[in-house]
């Protein structure tokens, strides 16, 4: 494989990897896939201070070898990449998406009539806000949720409250004792409600920056109503073990678009895209995926993206 470091400009300098199969002469062209990460800030790679996910790392080489270009990148404000990622929108994170896409279409080395955008997470909504400005082969959307992010936020606080409220022995009954369920909704319920109502990009929430600019622009956009627009192919893939998303949501968004689409739940995958044995439980989450950082991308989840793409070049 061969690997160049390349920047584009957006309202900031971007910086990422351009990743091609070995080439034959310098005039060869290849189809091409363009990661979009998930929430956080993460890098060319989706690694963060808080863990090494290594997800589009592992991705980019396994798609590679198979004929295909792929362009990685680091968010902006994050790794080599210019500007301020607390301050970021989600307006920001597709106006970058978009710049990314133009370089890759320009670049003499990419076949531009094939280009795909791979999301993750968050990056599935950003594939469909992209598709909208610029068109694209197909889409790849990987543990997307397609709905609001303030009803999946709702949601997971009431996985919180639920798994607390199961939850066994003395700590069990502490916690119910404590009331500590209904303390965590409450605090939720303030955040929305002082997030909604902000006027500044960054808030500070006991000592922490909340990007709220993010968040309220999340809290305004269902990726379902633009689903209706999508005319290019689309897989959509979750994992049976994913508590972030709704692994029912793959269906959602098969079913939402107009073009072809394929979707597919895969035993025991996590959010993300590591195999998982433990039950899904949102109290634990750190701990399995501090485990699940070490372990290699399901192979299922492998194959089915190289099959698709095969079938749309």
């Amino acid at each position: 494989m061969n690997e160049v470091h390349v920047s584009f400009q957006s309202d900031v300098e971007l910086r990422g990897s351009l990743v091609f199969p070995e080439q034959k002469v310098s005039t060869d062209t290849f189809p091409a896939v363009l990661l979009l990460h998930g929430s956080g800030p993460v890098d060319r790679d989706e690694n963060a201070k808080m863990g090494k996910i290594n997800a589009f790392k592992l991705l980019s080489d396994a798609i590679v070898p198979h004929g295909f270009a792929v362009l990685r990148y680091d968010k902006r404000g994050v790794g080599e990449s210019k500007g301020n990622y607390h301050e970021a929108g989600l307006s920001d994170l597709v106006a970058d998406a978009d710049a990314a896409l133009t370089f890759l279409k320009a670049h003499p080395n990419i076949d531009k009539e094939r280009v795909f955008l791979l999301g993750h997470s968050e990056g599935c909504t950003l594939a469909v806000l992209l598709q909208k400005q610029q068109a694209v082969k197909g889409l790849i959307l990987l543990a997307g949720a397609a709905e609001s992010l303030k009803t999946t936020v709702m949601r997971q606080g009431e996985f919180f409250a639920r798994d607390f409220k199961e939850m066994t022995g003395l700590k069990g009954a502490l916690f119910r004792f404590l009331k500590v369920p209904n303390k965590i909704a409450k605090q939720q319920r303030n955040l929305i409600e002082r997030i909604e109502q902000s006027t500044e990009p960054v808030i500070r929430v006991k000592g922490q920056k909340v990007n709220a600019k993010w968040m309220k622009e999340h809290f305004a956009y269902n990726v379902r109503d633009d689903l209706k627009h999508i005319t290019c192919p689309i897989l959509a893939i979750t994992g049976s073990k994913d508590v972030q998303v709704l692994p029912e949501h793959a269906k959602v968004f098969a079913d939402g678009v107009s073009g072809e689409a394929e979707h597919l739940i895969i035993e025991n995958m996590n959010h993300l895209l590591r195999h998982q044995e433990e039950d899904a439980n949102i109290l634990s989450l750190k701990q399995v995926y501090k485990r699940s950082f070490r372990k290699p991308l399901e192979p299922k989840i492998i194959k089915a993206i190289l099959d698709w793409l095969k079938k749309y070049t």
